[in-house]
């Protein structure tokens, strides 16, 4: 049922299964056309806690440069898209081929980096990757035992790495590059699911200009370890036919990045959600046909056993795929020599209250020292929940509806991920190039800072508004694929989990494949939209030529005669 004609035949209750979706896909979209305007072209006028300062110097200029430059990408791509490499990438598993050796020189290219422009953070960074001295870090994974996970990733690739004689740390920081790698190649392949090698080329190429250049790749956290689990799920979803494959995959990889970051099972939630809204429309419109005069033969009842008997064999092999996640998660866990205190966990409501601090829902030093000063778990909790109730309620309605938008420029707002806020310890790249161009600069103190405004942030800024650009431009297209309606719906989730809990412009990292996928297709459809207006233009005036045409040849037929 893919044409409007035998949509529109469905029953209500299957269109408005089928339509729900989409409109979520829609709100998201129209939001984030509020967001680009407000970020690029009035980014000033707002007050926010985290925020680009080259979007508060220059928005509208970098607005321009951006539409200017997406714009003219897109003119390109649509151009060639049908030209010989493309035509030669499209033929078998070139196009996987052409990833796994750009991702492959992107890798090498994010190593030279890692050594021309490295850096030390301080705060999480800094205790995570501090594996010699675990236990005297007990209390932090105490307080923030949802890292401990992560921690015992890290010590099996120091252990790993000590073992083969190499940096340890050095080494660490690759894990994290190397899954922003594998994150941006299979948003490329998706593309090329999705759309074709023109758009899977566009996105391996903005994904490597604008993440796997990052210092935040650089950064070794659940960021950069975390970013690679959502496109994984999607790409599961995309690229994968057998449910019996895709479906244990998916329960699996969701399981895992759970342990990594909570909300990145927003993905495998979507999904479901999207299938079973197709699930049941598709149910409603077969039952609608089965009692109809003229309807389809009835299924047979030996078909219906081997559906069944399939999704039996699903359910059982996502059920294993679930139990072998959760026993790697327990085993992961248990290797960080860690003495851990439940009582001093710092839990959701935690959370909750640091989403309504006193710095516009970021993190705040005196949300963090309110909870950290309660004794247990309990009392904490109460407090919590007491002081966030105390602060929405003085808010009111008003506020806090200010106070998430707020949270969602803070989110949206800046390309660069905020780089350059957290602390830096040191810097052990040797380029004064790349230190120039990334901002790094020691103080007085010894100690490396980052300047704010520099080459990287500007770069950075002009490729994130483009992305929301074309994030927005989809707009226009009224027939997406399943594969949008699943980004922008996790999107859409993600970006209602940050309004409520703490915001940060690093937690979009993980999710900024999802923007660069429905970028692409949005860009694509402002392309399709330009072609077809053109081709009736052109289709008109044919018409108009042939009209004028008919009366001055009857003249001359008749001054013959």
């Amino acid at each position: 049922m893919d044409t409007a004609n035998e949509i529109k035949r469905l029953p209500a209750a299957s269109r408005f299964l089928r339509g729900l979706p989409a409109f979520f896909r829609y709100a998201y979209l129209a939001f984030i056309l509020v967001i680009t305007v407000c970020v690029s072209l009035f980014a000033n006028v707002f007050q926010y806690g985290f925020y680009s300062i080259v979007a508060k110097l220059d928005g509208p200029l970098i607005f321009l440069v951006a539409l200017g430059l997406g714009a003219a990408l897109t003119f390109i791509l649509w151009r060639l898209r049908h030209a010989a490499p493309f035509r030669f990438l499209e033929e078998g598993k070139r196009f996987l081929i052409f990833i796994l050796i750009g991702s492959a020189v992107m890798f090498c290219v994010q190593l030279i980096l890692m050594m021309n422009m490295g850096f030390v953070a301080a705060h999480d960074y800094g205790t995570l990757t501090d594996v010699q001295f675990q236990q005297k870090n007990s209390g932090y994974y105490s307080i923030y035992p949802h890292n401990i996970f992560l921690e015992g990733v890290f010590t099996i690739i120091w252990n790993a790495a000590h073992a083969l004689g190499l940096d340890e740390r050095l080494c660490i920081v690759a894990g994290g590059c190397l899954c922003t790698v594998i994150a941006v190649a299979l948003t490329s392949l998706v593309m090329d699911k999705v759309s074709g090698p023109a758009l899977g080329v566009a996105a391996f190429v903005i994904g490597s200009i604008w993440l796997t250049a990052s210092p935040m790749a650089q950064t070794p956290y659940s960021d950069s370890y975390g970013i690679v689990w959502p496109i994984l799920v999607l790409f599961c979803y995309v690229c994968i036919q057998s449910p019996r494959l895709k479906w244990p995959l998916m329960v699996g990889f969701t399981f895992l990045a759970y342990n990594i970051k909570p909300h990145l099972i927003a993905t495998f939630a979507i999904i479901v959600f999207v299938e079973v809204c197709m699930w049941a429309s598709r149910k409603l419109a077969e039952r609608k046909a089965a009692t109809a005069p003229a309807g389809a033969a009835p299924t047979s009842a030996a078909s219906k056993e081997a559906r069944f008997a399939n999704a039996g064999r699903t359910v059982l092999a996502c059920v294993l795929a679930a139990l072998v996640a959760f026993g790697a998660a327990f085993a992961i866990k248990s290797v960080p020599n860690v003495n851990i205190n439940p009582e001093a966990e710092l839990g959701v409501p935690h959370f909750l209250l640091m989403g309504a601090s006193d710095k516009k829902g970021v993190y705040s030093a005196n949300m963090y020292e309110y909870s950290t000063s309660y004794p247990n778990k309990a009392e904490r909790a109460e407090a919590d929940l007491r002081l966030w109730s105390e602060r929405v309620s003085a808010l009111g309605l008003a506020g806090v509806a200010d106070l998430m938008f707020s949270k969602m420029l803070t989110v949206y707002g800046d390309g660069a991920f905020l780089w350059g806020a957290d602390n830096i310890r040191s810097a052990y790249g040797a380029s004064p190039e790349l230190r120039q161009f990334y901002g790094l600069s020691p103080d007085e103190d010894g100690l490396t800072t980052v300047e704010r405004v520099n080459s990287y942030a500007y770069a950075e800024q002009v490729v994130l508004i483009m992305v929301l650009i074309g994030c927005a431009l989809g707009l226009v297209r009224t027939r997406p694929t399943r594969m949008e309606l699943v980004a922008s719906c996790t999107l859409l989730l993600v970006s209602i989990y940050l309004s409520i809990f703490e915001a940060s412009p690093r937690y979009l990292f993980t999710m900024a494949p999802f923007l660069i996928a429905l970028s692409g297709m949005g860009w694509k459809g402002a392309a399709e939209l330009a072609s077809g207006l053109m081709s009736k233009r052109r289709e008109h005036r044919k018409e108009q030529g042939q009209q004028q045409e008919q009366p001055l040849r009857s003249s001359e037929g008749s001054s013959e005669a």
